[in-house]
């Protein structure tokens, strides 16, 4: 209208209201329909409206390409391991980050593909964002808080963290960052120059809230704190204790005969009564503690058991000083005996002797878990029964860039601290964190203080485990040269470095795992390792003498040393090819291991032969 029809303010010649200069209209905002976004009123947003003064910028409505492509397909993140994927996706349009937080760090962004996490911790504290996965790529990561991807706020950025210790080459990692409970932080991980890859975001949270373990009430499990398992007159199992395996599940019960009565109790329970245990599962239907009735008797012989057909309970008991099984055959499938400690036993072999740098003399163990042919070991665990122990008569050696188990062990560092292949660590099956010989170490640990064997000493322990999930390649038993260099089958579960050849390890564990059938075992077996003076010339981690009968060195003049090694010098006993004070000194080192006084007058009479 004209200015002189205008009632009110005139905002001059030839402007129009298309802008809504004069204010009173619905406020606008982003407005996603599917993927599709348009600025509109929330009235007439037919889709999901993104809030008053949302924009289109930073795709909130989604990529194309799944889960993660971009902040509107973020996928929600949990504490502890989130598996992603750049490979297929595409850059989600967001823009390249803020590189000045992360100086120095070799961000690079540079438009690469990109995965896009939330996560929404659920009360106050700090928290560490990691990408650290062997297996993986070099990877970017940005840090952001807000209530909406159009409101995005970065807080965080790096590209290669300091220390990638057990890590990929160039993992990336944020710590020390302050949350807020119920604010959501976007983590965005991309690749150093555009690398793409699979990987795992790892979030590690410290939320000011109580340790939490299993508990046990009325046999049955829960994950809580300490205070709530009393308050609910429960056993507490001890922080960061799992459910998995059940520690609470009920004790398997059976017929017991207590002189010829029969009852239903545990074994413990039968055996405090001084009763015959018939075994899990069975009744007294068929009065099995009945004078006259006949089974297999099973005798523990310590190494292995006996089976006897047709016995009466009483000749089973008091005879034999065995089990009693009512009604049963020795030759039934399955066998009504353990097939127990012939079968499950702790064997080694030295690897190696004065391996490291250290002026004392030491030895190395590989100690493994003997079993069946096909069977797998899944876990290493320690109860009230059975304690988890590794001890040694001196001290254990441990390497500052190692630590307890074998994923924190990485070979890569070998060449510049050959020691640290020397660490004495656990596992199952891998040696080490690249997982030799199997592709991956996915080892997993609960539970268990290290503190006093990472500083040299002994591990003893009635809770805690390690373990594998039961389909992990690395659990399978294989076959291994032993101490007596026959070949065995079982799974690896140590290297051990002791302090002084005259040292004794002591190792006994609870283990459990699967037989070929897929029934599950689980039984305590325990060893004590000594050394017996052996040798290794060609540091191939099998002793001489093994090498020799084995057939993999010949010995052709039969003094017991590998052609390979041997000089011609008769008092070469450390096989570098010359008799000189090193071989004195060797045979003084180890005196009374495999050595006596005609070995050193041999080195004395042999002194100054250079082959």
């Amino acid at each position: 209208m004209t200015e002189a029809e205008c009632g009110g303010d005139y905002l001059g010649d030839g402007t129009s209201c298309s802008n809504d200069p004069c204010g009173g209209s619905d406020p606008t905002g982003a407005c996603c329909v599917g993927t599709s976004c348009s600025i509109v009123t929330e009235a007439n947003c037919s889709g999901a409206w993104q809030g008053e003064g949302t924009d289109c910028s930073g795709s909130p409505c989604g990529g194309s390409g799944g889960d993660g492509d971009a902040c509107g397909d973020a996928v929600a993140a949990n504490e502890g391991s989130n598996a992603f994927d750049t490979s297929a996706l595409s850059d989600s349009g967001y823009g390249d980050p803020n590189e000045t937080q992360c100086e120095g760090t070799y961000l690079d962004w540079d438009g690469t593909a990109d995965f896009w996490f939330v996560w929404t911790p659920g009360a106050d504290g700090t928290a560490m964002f990691s990408t650290c996965d062997t297996n993986s790529y070099d990877t970017s990561m940005v840090l952001y808080e807000g209530t909406s991807c159009s409101n995005l706020s970065q807080i965080a950025c790096n590209g290669d963290y300091a220390d990638s210790s057990g890590c990929q080459d160039f993992h990336s990692q944020i710590d020390g960052v302050t949350i807020s409970g119920g604010q959501s932080y976007y983590i965005r991980i991309g690749g150093w120059q555009g690398a793409t890859g699979a990987g795992t975001l790892t979030i590690d949270a410290d939320l000011g809230q109580p340790e939490q373990g299993a508990c046990c009430i009325n046999n049955q499990c829960s994950y809580v704190t300490e205070a709530a398992c009393s308050s609910g007159n429960g056993t507490y199992q001890g922080d960061g204790v799992p459910c998995s395996p059940d520690p609470c599940a009920a004790p398997a019960t059976g017929a017991c005969c207590i002189a010829d009565e029969c009852y239903i109790k545990t074994e413990q329970e039968c055996t405090s009564e001084n009763g015959t245990y018939q075994g899990d599962d069975t009744n007294c239907d068929d009065d099995p503690c009945g004078s006259n009735s006949t089974g297999a008797c099973c005798v523990n012989e310590t190494t292995h058991w006996t089976c006897t057909d047709n016995t009466t309970q009483d000749w089973c008991k008091n005879a034999l000083g065995g089990v009693w099984h009512l009604g049963r055959s020795c030759n039934e499938n399955p066998a009504p005996c353990p097939t127990g400690n012939d079968e499950i036993a702790i064997a080694w072999r030295v690897t190696g002797i004065d391996r490291t740098a250290l002026d004392q003399s030491h030895y190395s163990v590989d100690v493994y878990l003997e079993t069946p042919d096909a069977w797998r070991l899944d876990a290493v665990a320690g109860n009230n029964e059975q304690l988890k122990t590794i001890v040694s008569t001196s001290a254990f050696y441990q390497d500052n860039g190692g630590g307890p188990t074998s994923k924190d062990v990485n070979p890569d560092f070998y060449e510049f601290a050959p020691d640290l292949e020397w660490d004495s660590r656990v596992g199952i099956g891998s040696v080490d964190s690249s997982g030799n010989p199997y592709p991956i170490n996915d080892l997993n640990q609960v539970g268990i203080d290290w503190t006093n064997f990472e500083g040299g000493g002994d591990l003893s322990a009635d809770n805690g485990v390690w373990f594998l999930v039961p389909d992990d390649p690395a659990g399978a038993s294989t076959s291994f040269i032993s101490q007596d260099c026959s070949e065995r089958n079982g799974v690896w579960i140590a290297r051990l470095t002791t302090m002084d050849l005259s040292s004794e390890i002591m190792l006994d564990a609870l283990f459990q795992g699967r037989t070929d059938g897929e029934v599950v075992w689980q039984e305590a077996s325990g060893g004590t390792i000594t050394y017996q003076g052996e040798l290794d010339c060609n540091l191939n981690e099998v002793p001489d003498a093994c090498d020799i009968a084995n057939g993999t060195s010949e010995d052709a003049n039969g003094n017991g040393i590998p052609d390979e090694c041997d000089s011609g010098c008769t008092g070469d006993t450390d096989g570098d090819g010359d008799t000189d004070v090193d071989d004195i000194l060797t045979i003084i080192k180890n005196f009374g291991n495999g050595y006596d006084v005609d070995d050193l007058l041999a080195v004395i009479e042999d002194f100054g032969c250079t082959g």
